[in-house]
């Protein structure tokens, strides 16, 4: 009966209890009825942790830590000695579900006991988070802990990453010739092998020892072999084709790169096919075999796709973009940038001035091209050292090449060698003299020098030897707005687009010589200010139009020059939003809005746009003016974003349904749109009855009438 009465009590605790994780409830229901405490104890505890377990070996780590999380309640109400053997199974279902974080709470305090796979969690937790140097400190205390060559092995191993991670080739070599081969060969498994003389192949390769990294990889390639091991031989023959690249024997390294992509497609492992595929396609690149590099970079985009990794997807589209502009598929290549998003990845830091992107300017031949892309991706990492050692082979062999003596300049500025950077660009102008950012380049280095007199007096000797050479005269106007001298700024940016005005580098640095001189002028002369902007508005507007490819690169700085304006404003004259000046900054919030809208839907994966809106649409959220809120609907209307601006006066209206210029607006979208002309009327009518005395409204309504007469005829 005894017995009975326990396994009854069992399956209902079993069961009330996954009723309980389904739910989200508490264990209260478990613990209050005598039948089921009776059969909490470790023995339940112990059933329940496989099935966690095999939740989270099965892929449903939520599911994992909610039971985890339930039992160990439990277990706590309890007393029971599993705590910690709970505890254990709960981190490793919030590692397996990306909560490193939390998993490293959940055991943090159990370190001091001394367990080595609770060292072994903390470590996996930091490493997960980027933290290293603790997540190192932990994999070595765990080993100290242990007494089991294979899970010394392991731990050592984990060390070993750490290394890796942090650059330092020299520890982990010495940690894998000391410690982790000799317990490797002492386990003799072929796992354990190959991951050790894998590693120790990428250590040498880290230290550009090719000879001792060959070795190594071939050693581990044996081990995976003999132990079928498939993942492990697809590495291991893709880092001997990174070898043979690296001694500059392309053929091999291909050869090598097919046996290894084929391996990936037995195991489909995403990472390890995206690999495969880039490094068959840089060596068939190299051997110019564009045809496979160019399905192997299609593949590997459809693959990062496959992942859902927004970040694997934008590596992969970027380098297809590229080898297509290499081929000349601009089309193609355009629709990919149109994809992917134009702000610099997160950390990185980008130069203020220099446009990663090749101007229109100068004719580069497939070499330059993709010689530029290579060094320009260095840059953009701060692999500074590697691009000038890039620069200086190609050098070697093309002693002519301005897009070789440019890219030395830039390297050398961003190294902060000024001097050095300027004698670069001086022989790259000697070359080809008309590439605008070749001028804008050198004013960084000469400001960075703190001497803008010597460029001042070379460009206005150029202007004055030919003044109808729009080329100097663009780099006079911009060192202008530099100094400050905004008004000869404005004059020579102008008088270089009247020379050129059909080229977009000109047109698109009187832009920026309008905008810088319009948000300058705000403090000294507000009203002349916006003189400027009124201009700089019909500007941008034509940059926009002059090349579809780049209009919502134009569109997203005319919206930021829109928002920049109406924000200083206030700063200069404190009646923004709130007094008689107030329409102009809310109508310029408007034309910002418009500006930001149409660029997202031309590119509604850039960042730029979208962070633009929003923080337009947050400033013109403090308007409570009721005219500072029609000027910024006049704004989107003047803009061509009826819809926008429709949609703002509806809004409006519905919080003040008894505005009359409100409703007067309203009616005046509706008769340019010809799309309701009764509405029209009657929006006209009822600001009439509001305001009587105002005659544009009795004269909307006599013109609607006369429409509506017209189209009755």
């Amino acid at each position: 009966m005894l017995f009975a009465r326990g396994a009854l009590g069992r399956t209902l605790a079993v069961e009330i209890i996954y009723d309980l994780t389904r739910f989200g409830e508490s264990e209260t229901e478990v613990l209050s009825d005598p039948l089921l405490r009776e059969a909490i104890d470790d023995s339940l505890f112990a059933e329940l942790l496989k099935d966690v377990d095999d939740m989270t070996a099965g892929g449903a780590p939520d599911r994992a830590i909610s039971l985890a999380s339930l039992v160990l309640d439990l277990a706590e109400r309890n007393g029971s000695r599993m705590r910690d053997e709970i505890r254990l199974r709960l981190a490793g279902a919030l590692l397996v579900a990306g909560r490193s974080g939390d998993a490293e709470e959940v055991v943090r305090h159990l370190a001091a006991e001394g367990g080595t796979e609770m060292w072994e969690i903390i470590g996996r937790a930091c490493y997960d988070q980027g933290r290293y140097t603790e997540a190192l400190t932990a994999f070595l205390e765990g080993f100290r802990h242990s007494d089991v060559p294979a899970r010394q092995w392991d731990l050592l191993t984990s060390a070993v990453a750490c290394h890796f991670a942090m650059g330092e080739h020299v520890p982990s070599l010495t940690l894998l010739t000391e410690r982790v081969e000799p317990l490797a060969l002492t386990v003799g498994e072929p796992r354990q092998l190959s991951k050790t003389y894998g590693d120790l192949g990428n250590a040498w390769m880290g230290l550009d020892m090719l000879e001792l990294a060959r070795a190594s990889f071939s050693t581990a390639l044996a081990a995976a072999r003999s132990g079928d091991l498939v993942q492990d031989q697809s590495d291991w023959i893709g880092n001997l084709g990174n070898v043979a690249m690296s001694e500059g024997d392309a053929e091999a390294a291909a050869e090598l790169h097919r046996q290894a992509l084929e391996l990936s497609h037995r195991t489909g492992n995403p990472h390890s096919l995206r690999m495969d595929l880039g490094n068959l396609a840089s060596a068939c690149e190299f051997l110019e075999q564009w045809d496979e590099a160019l399905r192997c970079r299609e593949e590997a985009v459809r693959v990062a796709e496959g992942q859902g990794d927004p970040q694997a997807v934008r590596a992969e589209r970027s380098r297809l973009r590229d080898l297509r502009m290499r081929l000349g598929h601009w089309r193609k290549a355009v629709a990919l940038d149109l994809l992917m998003d134009d702000e610099p990845e997160a950390g990185v830091r980008q130069r203020p001035h220099v446009r990663a992107r090749l101007p229109d300017g100068p004719e580069f031949t497939d070499t330059e091209f993709a010689f530029v892309r290579e060094v320009e991706a260095m840059v953009s990492v701060r692999e500074l050292e590697a691009a000038h050692a890039v620069i200086d082979r190609f050098l070697v062999s093309h002693p002519a090449s301005f897009a070789a003596h440019f890219e030395l300049g830039l390297v050398l500025n961003e190294s902060g060698a000024y001097e050095d950077s300027l004698v670069a660009y001086e022989r790259a102008l000697e070359i080809n003299p008309r590439w605008v950012n070749l001028h804008r380049n050198m004013l960084n280095s000469w400001r960075a020098l703190g001497d803008l007199d010597t460029p001042r007096q070379r460009y206005e000797q150029a202007v004055a030897d030919d003044p109808f050479d729009p080329v100097p005269r663009i780099a006079l106007g911009l060192l202008y707005g530099v100094l400050g001298r905004s008004d000869d700024a404005v004059r020579e940016s102008r008088e270089a687009t009247r020379l050129d005005p059909d080229s977009r580098p000109t047109q698109g640095a009187l832009c920026k010589v309008l905008a810088e001189a319009s948000v300058t002028r705000l403090g000294d002369d507000w009203e002349g200010a916006w003189a400027l902007v009124e201009e700089t508005l019909s500007e941008f507007r034509r940059f926009a139009d002059m090349d579809g490819s780049l209009r919502a690169d134009a569109l997203t700085q005319l919206g930021e020059f829109c928002h920049r304006v109406a924000s200083e404003s206030g700063m200069a004259n404190p009646a923004l939003l709130g007094g008689i000046i107030a329409d102009r900054e809310s109508c310029l919030l408007g034309h910002a809005v418009a500006a930001f809208t149409e660029a997202i839907t031309l590119a509604p994966h850039r960042r730029r746009p979208m962070a633009g809106l929003q923080a337009a649409l947050r400033l013109i959220s403090i308007v409570h003016d009721v005219d500072a809120f029609i000027a910024y609907s006049r704004g989107l209307s003047d803009a061509g974003a009826a819809d926008l601006a429709t949609g703002a006066l509806e809004y409006f209206i519905n919080l003040h349904p008894e505005h009359p210029e409100a409703l007067y607006q309203l009616g005046m979208l509706r008769i340019r749109s010809r799309d309701n002309l009764i509405q029209a009327r009657d929006l006209f009518e009822a600001a009439a009855r509001l305001d009587p005395g105002e005659p544009r409204y009795g004269g909307a309504v006599r013109h609607a009438n006369s429409l509506l007469a017209e189209e009755r005829l």
